[in-house]
């Protein structure tokens, strides 16, 4: 709706005044439209039409409820790719570990008079050719320790996220149950204290919802972030280490 046309038809309610805004169904059809299209859903105006809010919210809710739910099963999918990435990292980081610890007790031995070359592996080393083995692979071994953790952190970040649907999803589902209960109670009888309370949490509560949509992508991927995280780390563990280890620091890995 043009807002130009939003803030007329607002402002006919208002001059007509309380008689026509009660009794012309015209009016109050342009005026639930307005506020559908603006979530201006005052306590007021719920007061007056509480059939048309409840119509409202109840087709609001479960929008939203289609939406986390949908959330949900893409957060499990996450989930399942992030516990595999996990555990494939995990192995490589403890392979390296492995290949290190080979390649040291081959180094210190050498090193007390048996000499080199050194075969680790079905390969052949120099003294300096083993140091910088040594050095690549202790790289690969802190590259995967980074790896592992920012994994760890993704199925955190996910077990929040999954925590925080669900029980989204249960109040959403009991709000929607409750309002189609009392829709029928409020079109036949006054408007009562305990109803405009319920009226109101529920106001709250799709703004609550509103919130939590609007913080996930457009594309409707609640873990799009979670999962550019997947791709970035995987990105890293295959590339070479940025910082790798000064020679003492591999040297006094080597003799420890």
């Amino acid at each position: 709706m043009n807002p130009l046309k939003t803030v007329i038809v607002i402002a006919a309610i208002a001059a007509a005044g309380v008689a026509a805004w009660q009794f012309s169904p015209a009016f109050r059809a342009k005026a639930r439209t307005a506020f559908e299209d603006y979530g201006a859903w005052t306590e007021e105006a719920r007061r007056d039409d509480p059939v048309g809010y409840i119509d409202f919210a109840t087709g609001k809710l479960e929008n939203d409820l289609e939406k986390f739910k949908q959330a949900q099963g893409t957060l499990a999918q996450a989930k399942t790719s992030a516990q595999s990435k996990l555990a494939e990292s995990e192995s490589k980081h403890a392979m390296a570990v492995e290949f290190s610890e080979l390649m040291r007790a081959e180094y210190q031995k050498a090193e007390a008079g048996e000499g080199y070359p050194v075969e680790v592996l079905q390969k052949s080393y120099a003294r300096t050719d083993l140091i910088s083995q040594v050095e690549l692979v202790l790289a690969e071994r802190d590259t995967y320790a980074g790896v592992i953790a920012d994994y760890q952190g993704v199925l955190s970040q996910l077990e929040e996220t999954r925590t925080s649907l669900t029980t989204r999803i249960t109040t959403t589902q009991a709000q929607i149950t409750q309002l189609k209960a009392k829709r029928e109670v409020v079109a036949i009888q006054k408007l009562t204290s305990e109803t405009e309370d319920l009226l109101a949490k529920v106001q709250d509560l799709l703004g609550e919802n509103e919130e939590t949509i609007s913080s996930l992508p457009e594309d409707d991927n609640p873990v799009r972030t979670v999962e550019d995280l997947l791709n970035a780390v995987e990105g890293a563990a295959g590339e070479a280490a940025p910082d790798e280890p000064a020679k003492s620091a591999v040297e006094a890995f080597l003799e420890s």
